[in-house]
């Protein structure tokens, strides 16, 4: 298994998930990340995200495609 010092990228967001014992990061108000899995090599990220309701993201670009369910709720642009 890869290290997070091993890591690059969102390395940031590794580091925190690690420290937090039930595994759930605090990005911003309303918005926490569970980090599920990484490949390195095949550039792979696997999170679960939770949203608050009302909760805001900024404008924001992804390294590789991304791939979404929305479980419960609705969300928009």
């Amino acid at each position: 298994m890869t290290t997070a010092s091993e890591m690059k990228g969102p390395s940031r967001l590794i580091r925190r998930a690690s420290a937090e014992p039930a595994g759930w990061v605090q990005d911003r108000p309303g918005v926490r990340y569970s980090l599920t899995h990484v490949d390195v090599h095949q550039g792979l990220w696997v999170t679960k995200v939770l949203f608050a309701p009302g909760a805001i993201v900024p404008m924001h670009l992804h390294t590789g495609p991304v791939i979404g369910f929305t479980v419960r709720g609705a969300w928009g642009y």
